[in-house]
């Protein structure tokens, strides 16, 4: 009989690879980088379009007064962080888009007080 039978010889060793159960899911680290960068962009989508209250007022060239007062008659959307606010670029995309727009009557505007 051979000594090394039975007495945890090679009969259940692992492989030397990475040891999966069949159907399992790989790790993390095994992802492909092409999945980690798309998350990534996803990522930025989701963080970067947001702005403070001056930049949504140089974007709407008014002051930042107004800006606050569009947010205080619920007509724009802001998320409260503290004591300041921050503006979804969505949102004020969405502002700009439903704001109704000045008609001119034959092609000239209705104001004339320029010489």
């Amino acid at each position: 009989m051979d000594a090394t039978k039975g007495m945890g010889g090679d009969e259940g060793a692992r492989p030397a690879g990475p040891s999966r159960r069949p159907g399992s899911k790989p790790r993390r680290d095994a992802r492909p980088q092409a999945a980690c960068d798309a998350m990534g962009q996803a990522l930025n989508q989701l963080l970067l379009p947001v702005m403070t209250t001056d930049e949504v007022a140089a974007l709407l060239r008014c002051e930042p007064a107004t800006v606050q007062r569009y947010v205080h008659n619920h007509e724009l959307v802001a998320i409260q962080i503290g004591r300041e606010r921050r503006f979804r670029a969505e949102d004020v995309l969405e502002f700009i888009a439903t704001r109704p727009t000045t008609q001119r009557s034959n092609g000239k505007t209705r104001r004339q007080n320029f010489p």
